[in-house]
């Protein structure tokens, strides 16, 4: 009963997001379960594991929220579940868009011994906010035109906001003149922009334009 929904309609758009929320975070817990075993406190616990345990963000936890009920209303269309509990006005879903979150010590001393397993374009999603502090947009908005290595100095002089509709990056001033600033590039980034073989257009995706969110959120599911 997934398979509708799954198919993020007519046009495919929006499968390949789905089908990661189903299989690394839907199957796994629901999987084992007939529908009509699903309850309502089944989801919330769901959701809040995926919230407080997991650190997801709101957005990412309401995208499995509407998948969920996209399956179970199309069961109970199909009169397989007698109500849909996906539709219970108890629900909470919350998220991490209130507190901020670091990684603790060992935290990152693991990433950092695993990041030279990863790809080029991978390792620059994490090396760039875990070396310069940069925000999500910040690092997005990156182009290796602010960035001078022969000084080892990088300069923050834009960001990218994402409309959510159209999953279109579009670049933005940004929000105060403190917030233009320059940082400087340690061995550890230095090392990971130094193998990057172009060094043209937008440092994450290496073109001339942004990449779509979509992308950069399949990035870190991976």
């Amino acid at each position: 009963y997934h398979t509708p929904r799954l198919k993020g309609g007519e046009n495919g758009k929006g499968a390949l997001t789905n089908r990661g929320i189903y299989n690394n975070h839907l199957f796994p817990v629901f999987g084992d379960m007939h529908l009509d075993e699903i309850i309502t406190d089944h989801l919330q616990e769901f959701y809040n594991e995926k919230a407080l345990d997991d650190g997801l963000s709101k957005s990412h936890i309401q995208k499995m929220h509407l998948l969920i009920s996209g399956v179970l209303q199309f069961a109970y269309e199909q009169e397989i579940i007698p109500r849909n509990p996906a539709k219970s006005s108890s629900l909470i879903i919350g998220g991490t868009e209130n507190r901020r979150l670091c990684l603790s010590l060992e935290q990152t001393r693991i990433l950092l011994s695993r990041l030279n397993r990863l790809t080029l374009s991978d390792r620059l999603h994490i090396a760039l906010p875990l070396f310069t502090g940069m925000r999500k947009g910040e690092f997005l908005g990156l182009h290796w035109d602010n960035i001078d290595l022969d000084n080892r100095l990088l300069y923050v002089r834009q960001g990218m906001n994402v409309q959510h509709r159209s999953n279109q990056p579009q670049l933005t001033t940004l929000k105060s003149a403190a917030a233009e600033r320059a940082i400087g590039i340690v061995d550890p980034l230095m090392h990971v922009l130094e193998q990057c073989p172009d060094k043209q257009g937008f440092v994450i995706g290496g073109t001339e334009k942004p990449i779509t969110d979509q992308c950069y959120q399949r990035t870190w599911e991976r």
